[in-house]
């Protein structure tokens, strides 16, 4: 009885301290979440929002200082123009010294008059000058500059091959010394009139392609040319095919270039109109005119497509017979050679 008793108190005891314990427990929990409460009420009480002072912050864009302002103004300075001589100055220029290191470059003479050509293409030279020194040139290169003018070349009378191909040149002057000039290439400029070539009597080859050319009228100095025999107008603005008229006085005219220009399109039957025309030609826009097509173009030209037809007919049966004659001409050599090789074995003299 006494241990069932000792058993009921112990129970009980633990049973209240459970009881202390939980409600200890309880208060606790109740104080955490009274605490958290009162932290949710500080956090969510609206806060008043400062009034913004009269103060006003100055720009610093506005406040700078001396230097700053000094430096804004100096980089909204405009440049001062340049004047025509600054400009045309402006990039690398033909000096002597330039000249004769390109010459120790290109292996040639450092004496000037010991010379007879000189490479100047491709520098971004904008002036032709101090070339005074080289009196013996025969040819010269200038082409793939910016060169504007034809300037300082009054001393070259031996020059015979001149190229100012690829520049800015618009007129074609200053050529009335170049007596010996044979070769002139001005293709790739801005050229619109055709001029001043009388002076060169021994001109050759004119190459005046890719220019702005555009009127038959500004072309009719070159009927004074009678020594020309390669011509090249490619890739101007011709548009007139009464441009042939003007071609066709030229008595030693072989070589013509005419593509890349709007009438060869508009043209009808251009290659055999201007074949017929230009009696000497035997190339035209890269393709060579043989005998056989002039043969052709000349009886278009007078009897129109029954006549050419006719005129092929004739050519086919020429060569026809020209290679049967031909193989004949090969079978009695071969005949003849047999017979003498027979002969030799019959007398014993084949070696």
């Amino acid at each position: 009885m006494l241990s069932f008793f000792s058993r009921a108190r112990s129970l009980s005891s633990s049973t209240e301290n459970n009881e202390e314990s939980t409600t200890s427990n309880t208060k606790s929990s109740k104080i955490i979440i009274e605490e958290i409460d009162s932290e949710t009420e500080i956090t969510t009480t609206p806060t008043t929002t400062p009034q913004p002072t009269t103060e006003t912050r100055e720009d610093p864009s506005q406040t700078s200082t001396p230097k700053k302002q000094q430096a804004m103004e100096d980089t909204n300075k405009s440049p001062s123009s340049p004047s025509s001589a600054e400009k045309r100055y402006h990039t690398p220029r033909i000096t002597v010294d330039v000249i004769r290191d390109l010459c120790s470059r290109q292996s040639l003479f450092q004496t000037p008059y010991l010379n007879d050509k000189l490479f100047l293409h491709h520098r971004g030279f904008r002036v032709i000058e101090n070339l005074e020194l080289y009196t013996e040139l025969k040819a010269l290169w200038l082409e793939g500059n910016a060169i504007t003018k034809i300037e300082n070349l009054g001393h070259l009378d031996k020059l015979r091959c001149l190229y100012l191909n690829q520049n800015l040149i618009t007129t074609i002057e200053n050529l009335e010394n170049l007596v010996n000039l044979q070769t002139l290439n001005l293709s790739s400029n801005r050229i619109t009139v055709v001029e001043n070539l009388e002076c060169c009597p021994q001109l050759e080859t004119l190459n005046l392609g890719n220019n702005k050319i555009s009127s038959i009228d500004s072309l009719s100095s070159l009927c004074k040319l009678n020594r020309l025999s390669v011509l090249d107008l490619s890739s101007n603005e011709i548009d007139d095919a009464g441009i042939v008229d003007i071609l066709s006085q030229l008595p030693k005219l072989t070589v013509l270039y005419l593509k890349g220009n709007p009438f060869v399109g508009k043209t009808k039957n251009y290659r055999k109109t201007f074949i017929s025309k230009l009696p000497h030609l035997t190339y035209l826009d890269d393709k060579p005119v043989s005998k056989d097509e002039r043969r052709c173009v000349m009886a278009w030209a007078q009897g129109g497509h029954v006549a050419e037809s006719e005129e092929r007919r004739k050519i086919i049966e020429e060569n026809e017979s020209r290679h049967e004659r031909e193989m004949n001409q090969w079978k009695e050599m071969q005949e003849r050679a047999l017979l003498k090789r027979a002969e030799e074995e019959k007398n014993g003299t084949m070696k």
